[in-house]
């Protein structure tokens, strides 16, 4: 069955999604992100204090304005039909949605790698009680120093010749993939 515009009534009860693309006040909401894109919740990413993530959030951000203003411009031009329009914007903006959730997260110091920082430190406290504030530093050194290649290589090999638990190396593993994001 087919909504059609006949019969349909306007639900002041129902919540309404936001409207990613244009916030309702812009101009409070941009006041330090001017260079940003106007989408909702740009203004998170002016307060990432991490200047890489903030770079990679920004680009994120960049991209799911340009996709918007795409799905926009093929419907105006009849490329695409008002339904496939309305189907393709929910699916852009279930991913606009989850980015302003990460920046909002990473606003407040909370990215995914500290989340697994976390996650790991909590498994390693309670079944080892082992502190790895002062590990992952040196790891990290290391992973620098040798590149993250070869210092994934000699974690591979310590692992295989039982030098290295495989906890230990998938610690290892994490570190050296943060490296090799920051390298980027």
């Amino acid at each position: 069955m087919r909504d059609t515009e006949e019969g349909y009534e306007e639900n002041e009860d129902v919540p309404r999604e936001n409207d990613y693309e244009n916030p309702e006040h812009p101009e409070e909401n941009f006041m330090d992100v001017a260079d940003l894109p106007p989408i909702e919740g740009v203004e998170f990413i002016a307060k990432i204090e991490d200047p890489e993530v903030r770079k990679r959030e920004i680009e994120a951000a960049e991209k799911i304005y340009e996709k918007g203003e795409d799905l926009k411009r093929k419907l105006e031009s009849g490329e695409i039909s008002q339904g496939a329009y309305e189907h393709e914007r929910h699916l852009h903006g279930i991913k606009a949605n989850r980015a302003i959730t990460r920046w909002e997260l990473a606003a407040d110091g909370f990215t995914w790698d500290k989340v697994g920082d976390l996650t790991e430190d909590l498994q390693h406290k309670l079944e080892y009680d082992l502190n790895l504030d002062k590990v992952r530093p040196r790891i990290r050194k290391t992973a620098e120093s040798l590149g993250p290649d070869a210092a994934q290589e000699l974690a591979d090999r310590m692992h295989k010749e039982g030098r290295l638990s495989k906890e230990a190396r998938d610690i290892v593993t994490r570190q050296v993939e943060q490296v090799r994001r920051r390298k980027k």
